[in-house]
């Protein structure tokens, strides 16, 4: 098994790491959008697919409607710069940290950004298709 401790990016049969992001621009303010991602119980209402979730300090566990169950550490959750990060501790992962901002552009409306990092490289393609689709049903749910 791989750990960041013993990584050498010669050994892996894939990229070590990547990052992709994903983003909308949404007609409503942004604290309209910080509303939904800055609370981290609210997952379920905009990501499709997680049906439970439970938060205890810093760690968060998620509920899958296929059963499956992640456990995240979250690793910033800030009002003031609108941005939550999260970070998934699976065994699929050797690490990961996804990064969703909501940027004010006018009165009434915003972009919301989702970013992952991970190694393997190829989780990120997956979460943050996972992540971009989560903010696509956001900015629908919003513009109601």
């Amino acid at each position: 098994m791989y750990t960041v401790e013993n990584l050498d990016a010669l050994e892996l049969p894939f990229p070590t790491v990547a990052t992709v992001r994903r983003h909308v621009v949404i007609d409503r303010p942004a604290n309209e959008a910080w509303e939904y991602i800055g609370q981290p119980t609210r997952i379920t209402e905009w990501f499709p697919g997680i049906v439970s979730v439970s938060v205890v300090g810093n760690k968060r566990q998620i509920e899958t409607a296929a059963g499956m169950i992640f456990f995240e550490d979250i690793v910033t959750n800030d009002p003031t710069m609108m941005r939550f990060e999260y970070s998934l501790k699976i065994p699929l992962v050797i690490d990961h940290k996804s990064t969703i901002d909501v940027y004010d552009i006018s009165e009434n409306s915003c972009l919301v950004s989702y970013q992952a990092t991970a190694i393997p490289a190829t989780l990120a393609l997956v979460i943050a298709a996972a992540g971009g689709n989560a903010i696509t049903n956001l900015k629908e749910i919003l513009e109601r």
